[in-house]
């Protein structure tokens, strides 16, 4: 049986992740939400940082910053003092409790009936596609949702069932932190009216790796989408749709290869999910494969494709493979996608390489207003903060973030001598990497914390493991602050060599690539 929770004028429901005051539903953040129910859970005792970064972080440890920042936005959402707290109380040396008793209640259903999908707030981008009948959607959200493979659902069910799927699509569609919250809740909720609908549990799969990839990676949602996933899987093999969100799931935990074989399955079952085939294109790029990932992106153009995230990836491509045509397509890829958070966090990613400071915090400011507190561009405009001198503003920033920005954070930390928290971040990437995550990146980013601490051994070892997972971005490790004490090592100067010799290798195979001659000759 579902339960929710009861304390003081607040009412919790768990599963479709609401929170009433006062009969008014409060918005918040999925993560301040994952920090009130940890709470709440635990009342009437405390709960300590530790806890709190396993539980709300998914994570062994976050800095008592971050999590202290995290507990006063939401004292902000509920109008809690600090001083005179009703709601959350400061436990000195212990972490923090809920300031009153706590009642379990059976499901909540006056807040999910109160909230039905015809009255659902939504912002007015949202009404204008609805009005529009979905008609200025991408194919790609088709293929997300199985919509041409739903014919098995019951004649009684389909139309509600259809429904929720559209509305659903629509939200994802925005691409912004809250209506990807309240796509998950319209799913949810139809999946306990309807608990065997595959399409409804693949789409539950693909809007929580959302969620994930784009704004706020806990672990409960990482778990749910892969189960679902291959709960389908199980039952249909053959579901191509379920083989591409398998393939998200999997991508969203840095375990390249097999998201790379979940996505190819999706394809080869379904050539017209080109969707699927760019994310191998993606994906191989991020493991070194900078030529056959440009042979998959023409074959995604030769079916049809057009996904978002093409132009940015051919572009970060061919700045890899040192080609100036790299300049048109960033400026093909901004042009396309004015203030979409991943592409402005991209090119904003390239101009704090270039130390183009300014340019990068504009385009930071640039993304939608709402996804301001993204984790990515919370990581980018803290790593530009730090990279301008702005050492206290920097930290700010990137308490906020996630892993990725936890661990800049502790360099930052650690480069000015304190070392709080770091041990735990080592033990938890060591466990990531053990799980089977093999992101390049995350070796690079462990790597400045280790130089940062001056262990450069340990760094140098990180570097190298990064390059044979397919690193090849010489110029951000040049770039970066903590490495300036490694880069005359021998070590590193030999990683540097396989580095530039694999790229020469690739790009004379991609130059001598006829397929591959709408790259030099591009047509708007």
């Amino acid at each position: 049986m579902a339960y929710g929770y009861e304390f003081l004028d607040l009412k919790i429901e768990p599963e479709m992740r609401v929170v009433m005051q006062n009969n008014k539903r409060l918005e918040m953040p999925e993560l301040s939400f994952q920090l009130l129910l940890t709470l709440v859970k635990a009342a009437p005792m405390p709960v300590s940082f530790e806890e709190l970064a396993k539980e709300v972080w998914g994570v062994d440890a976050v800095t008592e910053e971050t999590i202290s920042q995290r507990v006063s936005l939401l004292r902000r959402v509920l109008n809690d003092d600090i001083k005179v707290p009703v709601y959350i109380r400061t436990i000195r040396g212990k972490g923090y409790c809920i300031n009153a008793k706590v009642t379990k209640t059976q499901k909540l259903k006056a807040i999910s009936s109160k909230y039905p999908y015809s009255t659902l707030k939504v912002g007015g981008t949202v009404l204008l596609l609805l009005a529009l009948g979905f008609a200025v959607l991408s194919p790609y959200s088709k293929i997300f949702f199985g919509l041409h493979e739903s014919g098995n659902i019951e004649k009684h069910q389909r139309s509600q069932t259809q429904l929720s799927i559209d509305r659903a699509t629509a939200l994802l569609q925005v691409q912004q932190a809250v209506e990807t919250d309240r796509a998950i809740q319209i799913i949810d909720l139809a999946l306990l009216k309807d608990k065997h609908n595959y399409t409804l549990k693949t789409s539950l799969s693909f809007a929580l790796s959302t969620r994930v990839t784009k704004f706020i990676a806990h672990q409960y949602d990482i778990n749910r989408a892969e189960g679902y996933a291959r709960e389908v899987l199980e039952e249909k093999p053959n579901y191509a749709t379920a083989w591409h969100a398998l393939g998200y799931a999997l991508d969203a935990q840095g375990k390249i290869s097999e998201a790379i074989s979940a996505y190819k399955n999706a394809f080869a079952l379904n050539p017209a999910d080109t969707n699927a085939i760019s994310s191998v294109a993606y994906l191989l790029g991020i493991q070194g494969n900078l030529y056959e990932a440009l042979q998959l992106e023409a074959l995604g153009r030769q079916n049809g494709g057009s996904g978002r995230y093409v132009e940015i990836q051919i572009a970060n491509i061919l700045e890899l493979l040192s080609y100036p045509e790299a300049q048109y397509w960033y400026d093909r890829a901004e042009e396309l996608n004015p203030g979409q958070v991943v592409i402005m966090a991209e090119l904003a990613e390239r101009a704090l390489v270039t130390e183009n400071y300014d340019r990068a915090m504009a385009l930071v400011t640039k993304g939608v207003i709402n996804e301001q507190n993204a984790p990515r561009l919370i990581y980018i405009r803290g790593r530009g903060l730090y990279l301008q001198g702005e050492t206290k503003s920097a930290r700010e920033t990137l308490s906020n973030g996630d892993t990725e920005a936890q661990l800049y954070l502790a360099a930052i930390n650690a480069n000015q001598g304190g070392f709080s928290s770091k041990k735990a971040l080592i033990k938890q990437a060591q466990k990531d990497f053990n799980s089977g995550n093999t992101w390049p990146s995350y070796r690079i980013q462990l790597a400045e914390l280790h130089a940062a601490m001056g262990n450069e051994q340990p760094a140098l070892q990180l570097l190298s493991q990064a390059v044979d997972l397919g690193w090849r971005n010489v110029a951000y490790i040049e770039s970066s602050p903590f490495f300036k004490k490694i880069l005359q090592k021998k070590e590193w100067l030999e990683t540097k060599s396989r580095i530039q010799n694999e790229v020469t290798g690739q790009r004379t195979l991609v130059k001598t690539d006829t397929n591959l001659a709408f790259l030099f000759n591009p047509q708007p």
